[in-house]
C-alpha cells in the first residue's frame, strides 16, 4: 500500500478519493513511525476520529515526521498538539522547529507563555516563518505580543516574516525609531495594514516632496493621506499615482490637487492642453478628475489623444454604479460620435474599458460583426450583475450558439 500511496502523491490528476479509500482502511492504532514516514501527507486523509484514535507515545516519537506534512486540517492539527501536551506541560519557542505545520494547533496561551526573544529568533527560520502563515489572527497577534513584551519593536521589526508584520499594534509603530522606520526601510515590501502604513509614514513624511523618494515606497505609500498629499508639490503628486501600489482615494486626491493647481497658474489650463501636454498626464487622474465640463474644453481635435489616456486605466477602481463611469462614456462616444449601434472594431478599442460602462440596452444594441472584437476588452471588467449580466449572457449565446 505504501508504494502504491508514494505513486498516487506525484499524480498530476485528482487522486483524493482513492487516497481517502486506502487509508480509511488503516488501522490508526498499529501505525509505527515508520509507516507515519511512508505514508506521509496521505495520513491528512485521516478522519478526525481516526486522528483520535493514534497512540499519544506514536505522535510523541514521531512530531518531526508529523510537522512536515502540511494539509492537515484545523482540527487533525488540534488534536495531534492535544496528544503531544500529554507528554509536554509547555512549549517554548523552539519547540516550533520541530512541530512546523503543527503549530498552528497550539492556543493563544501557548504562545503568550513564551520567550519573547527565543520567539523571535524562531521565526526566522524559514520553515517556522513559512508555517506561520497558517495561523489564525488571534495567534499571530499572540506571537507579536509575547515578542513585543521582551524586545523592542525596532528590533521586532527587522525579524518578523511578513505572515506576522500586519499584527504589530500602531502605538508600537508610532514609537519606533526613526533610525528604524526609514524611506529604505519603507522601501521594503511588506503587507502593512492602511492604518499602519499611516503611523509608519508620520516618520518619513518630511522626506516625501521628493519624486524620488515617494517613488521608492512600496506597500507603505497607502498611509499617505489626502490632508499630506495637499501639501506636496505637483510633480511629486503625478509620481505619487504613479506607484502601482496607490489606492482609488490617493489618486483621486492626487488628481484633485493637481488639476487644482494648474488651473490655479493657469485659468485656460484645459482649453490650451497640446498633445504632448496631454501625454504627460498620469493616466490614472482621468479616472476621478477635471470634471466633464473641464474635458469639453480641450480642444475637440484632442479627445482622442484623452481617449488614449483612458484606455490605460483600470475603471474597475471606480464603483459600478459610479456616475463618473457613465459620464465618461458619454464624453468618449461625443468624441468619436458614435452610438452603441454604429460601434465599430476601430472605436471598440479607442474605448478601452469604458466598455464597461455600457447599459444593458447598449450591449444589446452593439452590432454582432463587432462584439466578438470587444470581448478581451469585456473580461476585464470584472464581475456583471443584473441586467447587463443578461444582455451579456444573450449577445454570447446569439452569436456563438
Amino acid at each position: 500500500m505504501f508504494a502504491l500511496v508514494k505513486s498516487l502523491e506525484n499524480c498530476s490528476n485528482n487522486v483524493q478519493g482513492i487516497l481517502q479509500r486506502l487509508v480509511k482502511d488503516t488501522n490508526v492504532e498499529t501505525l509505527t513511525p515508520e509507516k507515519i514516514d511512508k505514508l506521509g501527507e496521505a495520513l491528512t486523509e485521516l478522519t478526525v476520529s481516526q486522528v483520535s484514535s493514534m497512540s499519544n507515545d506514536t505522535v510523541n516519537q514521531t512530531v518531526l515526521s508529523l510537522g512536515k506534512i502540511k494539509k492537515w486540517s484545523r482540527g487533525q492539527r488540534k488534536i495531534l498538539i492535544r496528544k503531544i501536551k500529554s507528554l509536554h506541560d509547555t512549549f517554548t519557542a523552539k519547540d516550533l522547529k520541530q512541530l512546523n505545520s503543527l503549530m498552528a494547533g497550539l492556543n493563544t496561551m501557548d504562545f503568550e507563555k513564551m520567550n519573547g526573544s527565543e520567539l523571535l529568533d524562531t521565526m526566522e527560520d524559514k520553515a517556522v516563518a513559512e508555517s506561520s502563515k497558517e495561523l489564525e489572527s488571534l495567534q499571530k497577534r499572540s506571537i507579536v505580543n509575547s515578542i513585543l513584551r521582551s524586545v523592542k519593536v525596532s528590533s521586532a521589526l527587522q525579524k518578523l516574516p511578513e505572515s506576522l508584520i500586519s499584527e504589530v499594534p500602531l502605538n508600537e509603530l508610532q514609537n519606533a525609531g526613526d533610525d528604524v522606520v526609514t524611506l529604505d526601510f519603507l522601501s521594503q515590501s511588506k503587507p502593512w495594514k492602511t492604518g499602519q502604513a499611516i503611523a509608519l509614514i508620520g516618520h518619513i513624511k518630511d522626506k516625501l516632496n521628493n519624486t524620488e523618494n515617494i517613488g521608492k515606497l512600496k506597500d507603505a505609500v497607502k498611509g499617505i493621506g489626502c490632508k499630506l498629499i495637499s501639501s506636496l508639490k505637483a510633480e511629486v503628486v503625478r509620481s505619487l499615482a504613479r506607484n502601482p501600489r496607490a489606492m482609488a482615494e490617493q489618486i483621486r486626491c492626487s488628481a484633485a490637487r493637481f488639476f487644482k493647481v494648474q488651473k490655479s497658474a493657469n485659468p485656460d489650463y484645459f482649453s490650451s492642453l497640446t498633445a504632448d501636454k496631454i501625454e504627460q498626464l498620469p493616466a490614472p487622474y482621468l479616472l476621478f478628475e477635471p470634471s466633464i465640463d473641464d474635458l469639453n474644453l480641450i480642444p475637440q481635435a484632442l479627445c482622442s489623444n484623452v481617449l488614449e489616456l483612458l484606455s490605460q486605466t483600470n475603471i474597475t477602481v471606480l464603483p459600478r454604479v459610479a456616475a463618473r463611469r457613465t459620464a465618461l462614456l458619454g464624453y468618449a462616444k461625443d468624441c468619436l460620435k458614435m452610438t452603441a449601434s454604429s460601434l465599430t472594431e476601430d472605436q471598440g478599442n479607442s474605448l478601452g474599458p469604458l466598455v464597461c460602462a455600457f447599459s444593458a440596452d447598449e450591449v444589446k444594441n452593439i452590432n454582432d460583426a463587432v462584439f466578438p472584437e470587444i470581448m478581451d476588452q469585456l473580461r476585464q471588467c470584472g464581475r456583471f450583475e443584473g441586467k447587463k449580466k443578461e444582455a451579456l449572457r444573450n449577445k454570447i449565446i446569439s452569436i456563438y450558439s
